[in-house]
């Protein structure tokens, strides 16, 4: 794909894309993309199962588990804080279950990614 390929139609949804991709990077400018996934499978379904969250971004459940430390409300497994944007919470129907959502500053972000995808 070259500046050519594309109309100008298309050459702005690809600078909305880019002003939506620099807030992660605000926050975390060494953010993996399996990380953006599984936020932004989130913000898309909340309280949806870890396994679920996982299916949905195309990750292994265990690997949205350790997303979850990173971008969850305490600190990740070397001690470093986390970025506070997803809770999790045990299942009112099952024990088993880990459900996710956004936090309030989870929401914030989801409201600047839209603003940024409407331009």
């Amino acid at each position: 794909m070259t500046n050519t390929d594309l109309n100008p139609k298309e050459r702005v949804n690809v600078g909305r894309f880019l002003r939506a991709l620099d807030l992660f990077r605000d926050l975390d400018p060494h953010m993996r993309l399996a990380e953006i996934r599984s936020y932004l499978t989130v913000a898309l379904n909340e309280n949806q199962p870890i396994g679920e969250v996982g299916r949905q971004a195309g990750i292994p459940a265990q690997s949205v588990s350790t997303y979850l430390r990173t971008l969850g409300e305490h600190q990740d497994r070397n001690g470093k804080p986390a970025m506070g944007l997803l809770a999790a919470r045990t299942s009112p129907f099952s024990g088993r279950e880990t459900l996710v959502r956004l936090t309030p500053k989870g929401n914030a972000l989801a409201e600047k990614i839209r603003d940024a995808m409407k331009g």
